[in-house]
């Protein structure tokens, strides 16, 4: 697992994101403001280069490196959330990702990369636990070479923070939350006791919200879009729209231990 010491200013973390040839990168200056940058696939190993020359005067005086933080997406990753009646240790935690993983999926746990996310209950406590095969991450890491990539995070856990970052005040648990680029779309909501997801190739938002509905079999409070494509079809009036400038999973990525979820790590 990566240990991270948060009173290092010198740790500059850069968010990624692989979209077609192109490459998007976040990260945040010292006055917690935030930049990006899209650069060719080609370019990568100039990219550190390149973010230094874009780096804020006030580090100037500083010697620093970056930390490198990609995602990877859902479709990759097996999830299993576990409601258990008791609290458990780390090493519980782990022991029991490791049970649940050798009895429940057809490959080695040697094959695995894997993480978990705890949770305490009022009662007992919830175990989210991450499961993505060795070599897809590593075939995925190869692309973003000569970089090191120090975090493979969940992509839904990016989505979950970015959504979060542009509207500090969302109550997740009761909010479904549609995201949109030019690959497809995607919902999501962070329930008390499991997190909710579909995703699907088309980009029909409504289809898509009727698919979540019926699959989960309810109907959430409020619904948050935001959508990576310009020409946007018309939305129902009661959804909420966010936009920024930043690209949108790259910001997720590096807002990574900003909030209490653990996510899928390279070791």
């Amino acid at each position: 697992m990566l240990k991270i010491n948060k009173k290092a200013p010198s740790v500059i973390q850069i968010g990624l994101w692989p979209r077609g040839e192109q490459l998007d990168t976040v990260w945040f200056d010292n006055a917690n403001q935030g930049h990006f940058l899209s650069v060719d696939i080609q370019e990568l190993s100039d990219l550190p280069k390149i973010i230094a020359d874009q780096i804020s005067t006030d580090l100037i005086n500083y010697i620093f490196r970056f930390r490198f933080v990609s995602a990877i997406s859902t479709h990759h990753i097996w999830t299993k959330t576990l409601i258990l009646p008791q609290q458990l240790n780390a090493q519980e935690c782990e022991q029991q990702c490791r049970f649940i993983l050798e009895n429940e999926l057809p490959v080695s746990i040697a094959e695995l990369w894997f993480d978990y996310y705890s949770n305490p209950l009022k009662q007992g406590m919830r175990l989210d636990i991450f499961a993505v095969i060795r070599n897809i991450a590593k075939s995925y890491l190869d692309t973003l070479l000569p970089l090191n990539i120090e975090v493979l995070d969940h992509m839904a856990h990016c989505l979950l923070r970015a959504f979060h970052y542009l509207i500090p005040n969302i109550q997740l648990s009761s909010t479904l939350l549609l995201y949109q680029d030019e690959q497809g779309c995607l919902a999501l909501q962070d329930r008390p006791h499991q997190l909710q997801l579909i995703q699907q190739t088309h980009k029909n938002l409504p289809a898509l919200f009727s698919r979540y509905c019926e699959h989960y079999e309810e109907m959430p409070e409020k619904v948050v879009v935001y959508s990576a494509l310009s020409d946007n079809s018309p939305l129902p009036d009661d959804w909420q729209q966010v936009h920024t400038d930043l690209p949108f999973i790259a910001l997720g990525a590096a807002l990574w231990q900003r909030d209490l979820h653990q996510d899928v790590t390279s070791d």
